[in-house]
């Protein structure tokens, strides 16, 4: 009984002393309706009865820059659902209450559409990034029987406590557009629950900045190119002798990581290292546009382990879990022309009949069918 009320009030206090300013005043929102099943979610504190104990594995007191704060207390838990084997479960909202066996009902992705901004990302931008979080982060089961001398259990439990702490970052404002981590200034982070002796810190610290990358990679585009088209820079291609070209030099170093095409036939498109070339037999009779896609553009996809509510200390404290890879198309844009200089032609004729000739202009890639004017000049 006295395990047992131990391991509830944990539960507690990780859901409920780590709130954070952005979510304090939101009003209740209401998801909508029940879409799947209805499942249980556990909790497994490390390390496990009888297990080596350096006194290390929880943290001490925590202070947040709201004022909220967390007690100290001596464990690393993780969460599953179904069972003390099942899926691996994280944690999205703060200051929740949890008892270990609540039951929860299946949502999708659509849940974050009710979620409010945090006043750093929008809902949406929170579902992404779980989603990304859990592409590079831990996905698989978890185990009452995971102990310390076992190498291959504790990298698991370290990856899970490192996906976990970024989905918290990510939900609890610590997370900008970009994925860079934000400075909390003098107040602790969410970073802080690994204490400097924790046994696992090193690999924990390993998974969290492995991870990191990955996401913030996960949506970096070539160094030369805009997210929006709209914004995208323009490049001048230049005569060579044979054909009209651009190298481009990716100093982001993802280039090939993409794919490109442009809005008119005839472009090619050669990669080499981090360099980009593109060239074209003819000029363009105007400004065109290259668009980059992903190649194999993909995230985890998210179920939502809810009890319908998403407010600070109201009802049940919400989970997720992974589905199957979706789509997660990550596009960038360019665009390219060629400057023209000036010149005048006059049609000149013995008869005097200079109106309406038709004729080609050719040379330097330029092959185009004019007509004069009354005056002989050509538009």
């Amino acid at each position: 009984m006295i395990k047992e009320k131990l391991k509830k009030s944990f539960i507690f206090m990780m859901a409920a002393l780590i709130g954070v300013t952005s979510f304090v005043g939101i009003s209740t929102a209401d998801i909508n309706a029940e879409v799947g099943r209805r499942s249980r979610v556990y909790a497994i504190s490390y390390p496990r009865s009888g297990d080596t104990n350096n006194g290390q594995w929880g943290y001490d007191d925590l202070h947040f820059a709201n004022g909220e704060s967390m007690k100290a207390f001596p464990a690393t838990v993780i969460r599953s659902m179904e069972s003390y084997s099942g899926n691996v479960a994280y944690c999205i909202e703060p200051s929740t209450y949890q008892e270990d066996g609540d039951i929860l009902v299946e949502h999708d992705e659509n849940f974050f559409n009710n979620i409010p901004s945090n006043g750093v990302l929008s809902g949406d931008d929170i579902r992404l990034f779980i989603g990304r979080i859990m592409q590079y982060g831990y996905t698989g089961k978890v185990s009452t029987t995971w102990k310390v001398a076992d190498e291959k259990a504790m990298d698991k439990l370290s990856h899970s406590v490192a996906t976990q702490i970024l989905i918290w970052e990510t939900v609890y404002g610590e997370r900008d557009i970009y994925f860079n981590h934000l400075s909390t200034g003098n107040y602790d982070q969410m970073l802080d629950i690994i204490k400097p002796g924790h046994p696992l810190r090193s690999q924990i610290l390993q998974h969290y900045e492995e991870i990191e990358k990955s996401v913030q990679e996960h949506t970096k585009v070539p160094s030369f190119m805009q997210r929006a088209a709209n914004v995208a820079k323009t490049y001048e291609l230049e005569w060579n002798g044979n054909e009209y070209t651009i190298t481009l030099t990716d100093t982001s170093k993802v280039l090939d990581n993409y794919s490109f095409k442009a809005n008119i036939s005839g472009v090619d498109f050669k990669a080499s290292g981090n360099d980009l070339t593109i060239s074209m037999k003819e000029a363009p009779d105007s400004t065109l546009t290259i668009s980059a896609q992903k190649k194999n553009g993909t995230r985890k996809g998210i179920i939502v382990w809810s009890d319908g509510k998403y407010e600070p200390g109201v009802g049940i404290q919400d989970v997720v879990t992974f589905s199957q890879d979706v789509s997660d198309p990550v596009t960038a844009y360019l665009k390219l022309k060629v400057s023209y200089g000036s010149l005048d032609i006059h049609k000149r004729s013995e008869d005097d009949i200079v109106n309406g000739i038709h004729f080609i202009i050719e040379g330097q890639g330029i092959k185009k069918e004019v007509v004069t004017q009354s005056d002989g000049s050509i538009l």
